[in-house]
């Protein structure tokens, strides 16, 4: 039996777009945390004032208070200056600024890799992480391929589904009872069994994932010549928002999460 640290590890993210909140959650889901959320800098103070956390991750430009005032303010406070803090920045400008409070920077949009590295450097993450979340999605992964071979028939179409999240596999496991699975849990692992010669009907990719996105992941795959329909799925907006703007070449669709089942099977009936 795993053991959990003395507490959850308490962070507040303060952002007014809910993605990038959304976002920091997804990325922590691995570790006891306690997450509390706020739109805007007056709305941060309170609640770190009231429940100081051990985190404070903070969007350099907040409504009411901007990032860097919350942190000028922590710093003069004797009961709140420890408290490390996170300025969250956009990729390409220069925003980084030697101010006091301020621990270190994160440059929007990020990869999960990206964000533990610079909370990494913080925090001990390894005091929080839950022992048993990777052996989950190792054995959950083994009990799927040992399923579909028992079920596996001839002329059974199959799917490859790349998702690092273990409730999500077991959705599609019960949802795609009637094709066979095979699962990759990051980026890398997608591409690796999208070119192992096994041939696929239809790939269902995340988003975000371990290592490379699901973007990065198919454009590996069709530059090597493999044009199997890829169904996209994230729980960010902004992604669903880019997929339209930028759509990626080759057949393919993108579903919201949290996905309907009716939805998704008459989504792979049309590409398979």
């Amino acid at each position: 039996m795993s053991s959990s640290p003395p507490g959850p590890l308490k962070v507040l993210i303060a952002d007014d777009d809910k993605d990038t909140r959304f976002l920091v959650k997804v990325h922590l889901r691995d570790f006891y945390s306690q997450i509390k959320e706020a739109r805007d800098g007056e709305s941060a103070l309170k609640i770190i004032r009231q429940d100081p956390p051990d985190l404070i991750i903070l969007n350099y430009m907040l409504d009411k208070i901007t990032g860097y005032e919350v942190a000028d303010k922590l710093s003069k406070d004797d009961n709140l200056n420890d408290i490390p803090v996170i300025i969250l920045t956009l990729e390409g400008f220069d925003l980084y600024e030697d101010k006091s409070g301020v621990d270190d920077y994160l440059a929007k949009p990020f990869l999960r890799n990206q964000f533990l590295e610079v909370v990494g450097k913080i925090v001990n993450l390894g005091d929080y992480r839950k022992r048993d979340s990777d052996e989950i999605k190792k054995t959950r992964a083994t009990q799927i391929k040992n399923n579909n071979r028992e079920k596996q028939a001839p002329g059974r179409k199959k799917i490859l589904v790349a998702d690092d999240e273990d409730n999500i596999i077991k959705l599609l496991e019960l949802i795609l009872a009637d094709y066979e699975l095979d699962i990759a849990t990051s980026g890398e692992e997608l591409v690796e069994k999208a070119l192992s010669g096994n041939k696929y009907d239809l790939i269902i990719s995340d988003v975000v994932m371990p290592g490379l996105s699901g973007w990065k992941s198919i454009k590996k795959v069709r530059d090597n010549g493999i044009d199997c329909p890829v169904i996209f799925n994230s729980g960010l907006v902004k992604d669903m928002e880019l997929y339209e703007t930028l759509k990626p070449e080759g057949p393919s669709e993108f579903m919201l999460k949290p996905f309907k089942k009716a939805k998704l099977l008459e989504t792979i009936k049309e590409f398979i």
